[in-house]
């Protein structure tokens, strides 16, 4: 589990929910008929990441190469607070696991809203939280996204303690494989 940001263009004369709701349409089609990227995706794309990399220079773009996936994922070097960016042609995507306690949750969300800053004013973009069922001010919103964060991560951990056999499987600290590989050998 997961808190998501999504980043969309708005569509000229399309309310931001309409353009979200296009854009997840976008996505689905783009993904059945796997085309290649044109280059001035690429390009959009690689202007995106060099952004954030200047911003952040402790990012680091992933393995994989948005010529084979159709987008680019970047993390902090080490990944330890589990922060994921993903840098679509047209869109991008934050994700955040619920394991931070409220104290680190306050400072992970800042470091997303510098993420989400520097990709509506580079990118052309608007975030949308699906979390909060709407599309947010970037410069107002933390507090709110914050929140939400919070409440779900103290019922996700709660749920977890009361299973503790899972805590093995799901440990942030595990060093052997990424953080989302989790539910397997």
């Amino acid at each position: 589990m997961s808190y998501d940001f999504t980043l969309f263009r708005p569509k000229s004369g399309v309310s931001l929910e309409d353009s979200v709701a296009a854009l997840h349409n976008e996505q689905e089609m783009e993904a059945k008929e796997g085309k290649p990227l044109e280059p001035s995706a690429k390009g959009r794309m690689d202007a995106l990441v060099a952004a954030l990399l200047a911003a952040t220079p402790d990012l680091e773009v992933a393995d994989h190469t948005a010529d084979a996936l159709g987008y680019i994922e970047l993390n902090r070097k080490g990944n330890q607070n589990g922060i994921q960016i993903t840098v679509h042609a047209n869109s991008a995507n934050i994700s955040v696991p619920y394991w931070h306690t409220k104290t680190e949750a306050a400072g992970v969300m800042r470091e997303i809203f510098g993420y989400l800053k520097v990709l509506e004013k580079d990118g052309g973009f608007r975030t949308h939280d699906p979390q909060l069922g709407r599309v947010l001010d970037v410069d107002k919103d933390v507090d709110e996204a914050l929140s939400a964060y919070s409440s779900t991560a103290e019922k996700v951990t709660s749920q977890v303690r009361a299973r503790p056999e899972l805590l093995s499987k799901i440990s942030k600290y595990n060093d052997t494989k990424p953080w989302w590989k989790f539910w397997g050998n």
